[in-house]
């Protein structure tokens, strides 16, 4: 509801462990806890750097968020690998969507945002955490909040 309130500042953010994730899984779980909620189908999306949020709750906790949507916003990668597994073996979907003519935050510099959406498509591929499709390149609303009618029908993509 408030946005990016949950984080103070990105720099806080990106040194583990995360605090912030510890209260959006919190939030996350007292939601399915108080709701009827198939737990199959928990999705959670993320947008510029809070893609990073989601995409890091979807490995830490693949047995609760069974989707994540990464709205022009990086998945970090590095040291991750056993628990993308981990996350793939146990049914976790990615999806990226990714605006090629607006820069992702926290990606190299110099590499267009279609090659590093195509890029990051293909090692959610390898780890098994995304299929054909996983990876739509098309415009982000200016105002970084894609409507609900886009954001529920990318997501429906990633649900089983």
């Amino acid at each position: 509801e408030a946005g990016l309130a949950w984080m103070d500042d990105v720099e806080s953010f990106a040194r583990p462990p995360r605090p912030a994730e510890e209260a959006v899984m919190d939030a996350l779980r007292t939601w399915c806890a108080t709701h009827a909620v198939d737990r199959r189908r928990v999705l959670v999306a993320g947008e510029g750097t809070g893609a990073l949020l989601a995409f890091d709750l979807a490995l830490r906790a693949p047995g609760l968020v069974r989707g994540v949507l990464l709205i022009q916003g990086p998945a970090l990668l590095d040291d991750v690998h056993a628990r993308a597994l981990t996350a793939a073996a146990l049914g976790v979907h990615v999806g990226v969507w990714v605006d090629p003519a607006r820069p992702v935050p926290w990606t190299r510099p110099g590499v267009p945002p279609a090659d590093y959406a195509r890029e990051l498509g293909r090692h959610l591929a390898e780890l098994g955490l995304a299929g054909e499709g996983a990876v739509r390149l098309a415009p982000v609303p200016d105002d970084a909040a894609p409507s609900v009618t886009a954001l529920a029908d990318a997501l429906r993509s990633l649900a089983p």
